[in-house]
Order: structure tokens, then sequence, then C-alpha cells
């Protein structure tokens, strides 16, 4: 078969849905099959042969959106490719093909659906738009937890047929790690929490720095909490809030930071936390256990699914009761130390690799 994979978020995107792209694209390319993959992209990529990249520019942009390229450059060159099958890896597509060629989506959550007011007006209204149509014509959707599935066959309980989930895999490069040079030329030596992920209204930063000043208030040590991430959409609050903190001083806000950093990161962390109202994966929490590292991640979504028996869990708007773990956590008592020996085992079964075989056998039974 000839497979295109529309990778646009390789080049636009920095969070968890360009991680995906680009460790799928990596692991297919890397997999002995006899298919050949294509990736359909606006710049070249230089990790891949270019005869296997469909390069298509954009016609007239709206934002980052353009409708054009979207609806009808893309399809015209991929019907003109003779392509046998089109994966959309980021819920909106692919869109205008004809009928010989199979269509597969990725739905990573339905967010922009149930929890509009979490995302920017104009991607939830084209969600709720199109999003139907995408689902009614796909021939398969794969989700990357069972509670997304659910989700999906909720939202629409005539395509449950075609869902399959696949687990998302985690980058070799994190496990633990003794390495601190981020944290030396940062100046940072004293015991600190974590978290990981762009700043916006669905990461419920504002729990997280209320359970801080509690903790701040209880211990009175020289705990730090470490906020690394860019900057999303509706964050002015969220950044006015860390600024107005009674213990600004104990927080560092980075940007986004390489990612050769992040082990190191995490595994010299108390814990990463992760408050999020809702997370279709949420790499953080895999990434974190593969170093180590201690996770309290809130009780909701599929955070209880990719964290395991390992993490801890906390509600997902009570400041109070993630306070309680921190302080647990930072006391570092057999348990706390248990968790942290056994998560690295528990993370192993999560492999690209796997992912890509599992994504064939997928295509294939089309």
């Amino acid at each position: 078969m000839r497979i295109a994979i529309l990778a646009d978020p390789i080049d636009d995107q920095t969070a968890g849905i360009h991680t995906y792209v680009r460790e799928l694209v990596r692991a297919l390319f890397a997999l002995e099959t006899q298919h050949d993959f294509y990736i359909v992209k606006r710049q070249l990529d230089p990790e891949i042969d270019p005869d296997n990249q469909i390069l298509i520019g954009d016609k007239y942009k709206l934002g980052r959106f353009d409708p054009v390229r979207k609806f009808f450059s893309i399809p015209k060159l991929l019907k003109e490719k003779k392509m046998d099958l089109v994966f959309e890896p980021a819920h909106f597509g692919p869109f205008n093909l004809p009928g010989f060629i199979k269509r597969a989506t990725m739905i990573h959550d339905l967010t922009p659906i149930s929890h509009p007011k979490l995302h920017p007006f104009f991607s939830s209204l084209l969600q709720r738009l199109f999003l139907k149509r995408i689902l009614s014509k796909a021939d398969l959707i794969l989700a990357n937890s069972k509670n997304t599935a659910k989700d999906i066959g909720m939202y629409m309980p005539s395509v449950k047929n075609k869902i399959e989930t696949i687990p998302l895999g985690l980058d070799p490069i994190f496990r633990p790690e003794v390495e601190k040079s981020y944290l030396n030329r940062r100046n940072i030596h004293s015991p600190y929490f974590l978290f990981v992920g762009t700043l916006e209204p669905r990461k419920n930063i504002n729990t997280l720095l209320r359970a801080f000043t509690l903790f701040k208030r209880s211990v009175k040590d020289d705990t730090r909490l470490i906020i690394v991430g860019q900057v999303g959409w509706k964050a002015k609050p969220i950044l006015s809030r860390i600024e107005q903190h009674p213990f600004r001083e104990a927080i560092l806000k980075t940007d986004y930071i390489e990612k050769k950093y992040l082990p190191e990161l995490y595994t010299n962390s108390l814990a990463l936390i992760y408050p999020s109202l809702y997370e279709g994966f949420g790499l953080p929490v895999l990434e974190a256990l593969a170093c180590g590292t201690n996770v309290l991640c809130a009780n909701n979504s599929s955070q209880p699914e990719v964290g395991g028996e390992l993490a801890y869990y906390f509600d997902t708007l009570d400041p109070n009761e993630l306070f309680e773990l921190m302080a647990e956590v930072a006391l570092q008592n057999e348990e706390v130390i248990r968790r942290r020996k056994d998560a690295p085992g528990y993370t192993s079964k999560f492999s690209w690799a796997n992912y890509a075989k599992r994504f064939v056998e997928l295509m294939q039974g089309i």
C-alpha cells in the first residue's frame, strides 16, 4: 500500500500532537514493511528521504489554517500520487478524497466538543462543524486510550465498530538521569516539584498554585516549583497568578525547553504534578514515571489509565488533597521510594516500535 500521513504538526506544534506525529513517523520509517509511507508537510524534513515527502505550501492562510490547502490542494495531490490510504493524525481530516482512497483518522481527545471553553473558539467551532462528518467517512478511527475510545463511542455510537485503541509509545531518552547540567546552569539546587505542559486553561494550573501555597505555609522549607512549558491560549490569567503568588520567589517558570533536558528535570524532582482537567493520554505522566519520578495527577479522564498503580491521584479541583500528597512525597518514605523504583519497569511496555507495528496491522485490515 501507498500510505500518506498528514504530518503538519511536526512543523507547526511543539506539544503532545507534535510528539505523537514525530515519533510515529520515525517508527514507521524504521519498520521493515512492504508498504510505502509518504509524509505531507509544508517544509522538507531532513530526517526523511525527500522521495517520501510531499510538500504542499499554503495558498490562503487564516491564522494557522488554510482551507484551500486542507480541502483542495492536499486531496488533489494525494489523488494524483495514487495513494491507497491517508492518515490524519491530528483530528481534522482527511477531506475530499475519492472513494478508492481509504481514510484513517486519530482522535486524541474530544475536549473541543466536550469542553469548548478550554479551546480557542475557532478551533472548537471547526470541530463542531466537521467532526461527525470526519468520523462517519473514516474507515478506521484510532484512539490513544480506552477513555478516549469510550468518549468517541458516546459522542457518535454509530462509529463504535470502527474505533481501535493503541496506547502511545515512549521515547527511550526518558530514563533515570543523574546528569544535572541544566539544573546547575539554572542554579537549581533545592528540592522542587515539577509541572510540564502548555500554559492553558485545560492544565488547571490554578489548583497547582493554590496547593503550592498550602505546602509552603505548612512545610516552610526551601522547596521550589518549576513550571516548564510554552505559553498557550488564554494564558494571561495564569501568568498573572504566578506573578502574584505569595511565594513567587520559589517559583521558576521556564518556556519550552529542549527535550534532552527533561529527563534530568523529571529524575531530580520530588514529583511531577499533572493537575489537568482532562487528558486524552498525558505523555508527561509516562515520561516522568520512566525517569523514576513520583507522579501526582488529577483523577480524571485517561490519567489513571496511564499512571496505573504507581501514580498518586487527587480530586481534580481540590488543592487540599493535592497538598496532602505533596507533603507525603516530600517525606520520601518507604512507599514513595518503592513507587519511584518500580516506575521505569512499568513504562517499559510503552514503545513506539510496538505502536508502529500495531498501526500497520490495523491499516492492512481496512
